[in-house]
């Protein structure tokens, strides 16, 4: 049972129904997610039970297709059945036919199904496994065993694949004593996102098939009619087939009697699924006589279901298999030596030229294959390598429809797993550690650059420095004492006293609306406001400063951007450019509207604009650090309390002179005058106060 996230079709009654289930773990790979989840490796030898000398076998996995999406952890699986057929059961070698990927056409599947029936006998078991990709026939009146080498076109499909009612006449027509089918594969025709693998297949509607009412016949499947059969939770491998093949290991022997019926298996299959699957209702289905033993068990014991499912719920998974982005080949250069030229044949040198100048020119591949077919027709002196060129230019184009197929299953993959990310993230019930890892877990699957995985900046705070792109720009400032204040500022400003910094990186600018959106939309902060002013509601502002936050928003959003508030004293320390003695971020020049966003009585607010103006706006004003708007466009929140002189009021700034605790702001705003963006200068608010005036920026601990 393979991949592809599908849902099933509609089949007969009790008809053998063919499913696809695809595993996922998409971050690790499939032997590493076993092993940290706990589910047993079935690569390890089973114990010898025997009772396979007369057996016979055909086991197809078909992983790597060449032009329809891979089927991760089906060739994996096949070849555990391919050990424990050999090893346990004791079929001997010359009576198992392993067909693999590039072996498994349309042809080598029926070659290989008949050459394994001609070597049963009465006193043995025929067993059919098959792994990989399914499709309903065009009519839909039957299901498709997708061939390794069909294209995604209908009529290829139906061509290069094998029909489940050919499989099915042929093993009738076994002399076999008894018939175990395990077929894997979603015969809806649906692929890993859910969408068709080839548009336009109808329905499949299968009749009953002869073959499901022989009484030698047990055919077990992967789900009931339109269900979804998806992934074993945290492997990245076919969950059907692995599990049916666990069973016979001796993970199904429910009554320790050392023999697996058909009813064991399909019991332990379906409680499996019923215990541990949470997204979906999948229920496996057994066609046969329930009683019929399928094979002696090994003793082994079965996985601890308790442990797997608090193991299960203690990570993140990525929902559905992440096939890889196939490389496209470069298509070669053309030999200039590769023909003769003859002056007395200038027609068909001119025709050659016209396809050697579309070669070389921005049409598509397939134009260019068109050309060159058209050549080989018009001279055929020159067929073999313009039939030669087409092929590559038809293949480069395969290539990339293929790729970009791939790339659009990853993408509607990761915005699926995003969604369930985002809604954890927040919660204060999850633990840090586990929030860590599921970031980790999130961007090996998917990438840390934004072009692949433009969630990846989100995900900077729980991550590693340096592990993805961070939203937010730093400066590193070095550490060192100061002087703090100024002789001829406020009276809060005094006395001027000598304090220390340690080694700090402060945001380059201040935190934009763009910015803190990514925030709300992750689920982390909540909306500014409310108020029409604040720039969260107007249009055309993403590159302005947030405002209209109050303290704990800003320090919900610090805290997600991986860092905190900054202290008064680093603010101040920076906005002196490093601890300068100079009264602005740019020195000592006056303040005005080449240097900073604020109320210029030549201007006006805003420096005539009545509002913010996009974060580094003005260049000429920023610290040697290149920190921007340290002076003006909004006062910035930081993580420590005001504390005012016993008796201050400071008209046109904010009033003090209560008891009650405040925060301190610094840097002035598009609203104050020259003498508030000063670096020194500092006032007091309530730490619920939501204002056009107020925003902030982000500090954070040198590494």
């Amino acid at each position: 049972m393979i991949d592809n996230g599908c849902r099933l079709a509609r089949i007969f009654g009790s008809v053998l129904i063919f499913v696809a289930s695809v595993l996922t773990m998409a971050a690790v790979s499939a032997s590493a997610a076993e092993s940290s989840v706990g589910w047993p490796d079935l690569t390890k030898p089973a114990r010898t039970v025997g009772g396979g000398r007369d057996d016979v076998a055909l086991l197809i996995g078909i992983e790597d297709y060449v032009l329809v999406p891979r089927v991760e952890g089906a060739r994996e699986n096949v070849e555990s059945w391919y050990r424990w057929m050999l090893q346990s059961r004791g079929v001997p070698i010359g009576n198992i036919r392993l067909v693999l990927d590039q072996d498994a056409s349309v042809e080598g599947m029926r070659n290989a199904l008949q050459e394994v029936v001609a070597k049963a006998n009465p006193a043995g078991t025929l067993w059919i496994v098959f792994v990989g990709h399914g499709a309903p026939s065009s009519d839909g009146h039957d299901g498709l065993l997708i061939g390794m080498d069909a294209r995604q076109t209908v009529a290829s499909l139906q061509d290069r694949s094998f029909s489940r009612n050919e499989l099915m006449r042929i093993a009738q027509s076994s002399s076999a004593g008894q018939v175990r089918i395990i077929i894997d594969a979603c015969f809806s025709g649906l692929g890993t996102s859910g969408k068709p693998i080839v548009q336009g297949l109808q329905p499949i509607v299968l009749a009953a098939d002869s073959a499901v009412a022989d009484p030698r016949f047990v055919v077990m499947t992967a789900a009931k009619e339109d269900q979804y059969a998806g992934p074993l939770p945290g492997a990245t491998r076919p969950a059907f087939s692995y599990l049916v093949l666990g069973a016979l290991r001796g993970w199904a022997d429910s009554n320790l009697d050392g023999m697996v019926t058909a009813a064991e298996a399909h019991g332990y299959v379906e409680q499996v699924f019923s215990s541990i699957i949470r997204d979906r209702k999948q229920q496996p289905t057994l066609v046969g006589e329930k009683d019929s033993m399928l094979s002696p068990a090994t003793g082994e014991p079965a996985p601890d279901l308790g442990e797997l499912i608090l193991k299960l719920n203690k990570g993140f998974a990525v929902e559905t298999q992440l096939p890889t982005v196939p490389k496209v080949s470069t298509v070669r250069a053309l030999d200039a030596d590769a023909l003769k030229f003859d002056l007395n044949d200038v027609e068909n040198l001119q025709e050659y030229d016209r396809v050697i100048r579309a070669d070389r020119s921005g049409l598509t591949p397939m134009e260019k294959a068109r050309a060159w077919r058209d050549l080989a027709i018009k001279a055929p002196k020159y067929e073999k390598l313009a039939i030669s060129r087409a092929q590559e230019w038809e293949k480069y184009q395969a290539e990339m429809d293929q790729a970009e197929q791939i790339r659009r299953q990853r993408a509607e993959s990761r915005d699926r797993d995003w969604e369930k990310l985002r809604k954890a993230l927040p919660l204060e019930v999850v633990p840090e550690d586990d929030k860590r890892q599921w970031a980790k877990m999130f961007v090996d699957a998917y990438g840390t650059s934004l072009s692949d995985n433009p969630y990846a900046s989100l995900l900077a705070p729980y991550l590693p420095r340096g592990t993805v792109p961070v939203l937010v720009e730093f400066a590193m400032l070095g550490g060192g004492a100061f002087s703090m204040g100024s002789v001829s500022g406020m009276p809060n400003e005094r006395p001027v006293r000598r304090m220390s910094v340690a080694d700090f990186e402060l945001s380059v600018t201040e935190v934009t609306v763009a910015q803190y959106r990514r925030c709300v939309e992750i689920g982390v902060c909540t909306e500014p406001g409310p108020g029409r002013d604040c720039n969260w509601n107007r249009e055309g502002v993403d590159d302005h400063p947030i405002n209209c936050v109050d303290y704990e928003q800003a320090t919900a959003f610090a805290k997600w951007a991986g860092g905190r508030l900054p202290t008064e004293v680093e603010w101040e320390y920076a906005a002196k450019s490093g601890g300068q003695d100079s009264a602005y971020p740019w020195g000592n020049d006056s303040a005005t509207c080449q240097r900073a966003i604020m109320d210029d009585p030549a201007s006006g607010s805003g420096c005539g604009k009545g509002s913010t103006l996009p974060v580094c706006s003005k260049p000429a004003g920023n610290s040697v650090q290149g920190l921007c708007d340290m002076a003006g466009n909004v006062r910035e929140w930081t993580s420590s309390e005001y504390v005012p002189p016993a008796t201050e009021s400071t008209p046109g700034f904010d009033s003090y002179g209560d008891a009650t605790v405040k925060m301190v702001v610094r840097g002035g705003s598009w609203f104050n005058g020259p003498k508030f963006v000063r670096a020194s200068s500092r006032g007091g608010v309530l730490p619920t106060e939501r204002s056009v005036y107020t925003g902030f920026r982000v500090a954070r601990d040198a590494p």
